[in-house]
């Protein structure tokens, strides 16, 4: 049944234009003003067809983004700059170096990939 379910899903998602879904979204996420509320927040780098809300760090300046580091588990390092990213395992972009203890964070808030 899950199996079922995530290929039907799959499915769906590449008949989405994913530009037009991420733009709706994260005009509807600004709208909202859900993380107005929020200083730090946990995002992912989209891959494949995956909605696209990365541009929401250009959008909030005064609040600090951290990306998921694909290691042993999973933790979350401050983002600064792309220039901090390499393709890594899995094809994903990921974090050039492990980085500092101080920057791994659990996060008020984390957006999920949107499949």
């Amino acid at each position: 049944m899950k199996n079922l379910v995530r290929k039907q899903a799959l499915s769906q998602m590449k008949k989405l234009d994913s530009k037009i879904a991420s733009s709706k979204i994260i005009e509807a996420i600004l709208k909202s003003k859900i993380l107005d509320k929020y200083s730090k927040i946990g995002i992912y780098y989209p891959i494949n067809n995956e909605i696209n809300i990365f541009d929401l760090i250009n959008h909030y300046k005064d609040k600090t983004f951290y990306l998921p580091i694909t290691r042993k588990e999973i933790h979350f390092c401050k983002y600064t700059s792309l220039d901090d990213l390499q393709i890594g395992k899995f094809n994903v972009k990921d974090f050039k170096s492990q980085g500092n203890e101080e920057y791994y964070y659990t996060g008020d808030l984390t957006k999920l990939p949107l499949k």
